[in-house]
């Protein structure tokens, strides 16, 4: 229970810290932000799945070192 606290906690500051930002922005950015949309998170789904995807692999051997 008090790990889920903290969880909530730590996102409850993140959001407020990301409202200030988007309360300083100016309509036209605010417009452009609110219709990324679903386009935001595909990016992050080509994220995770882009860095699973290196997880495995590992970095090939330095030549001539």
């Amino acid at each position: 229970m008090r790990r889920r606290m903290q969880e909530m906690h730590e996102l409850i500051e993140l959001l407020t810290s990301w409202f200030a930002d988007v309360e300083r922005l100016d309509n036209k950015s605010l417009v452009q932000l609110l219709n990324l949309g679903s386009k935001v998170q595909k990016v992050l789904e080509l994220k995770g799945k882009l860095t699973r995807g290196l997880k495995g692999k590992t970095k090939p051997a330095r030549r001539g070192v």
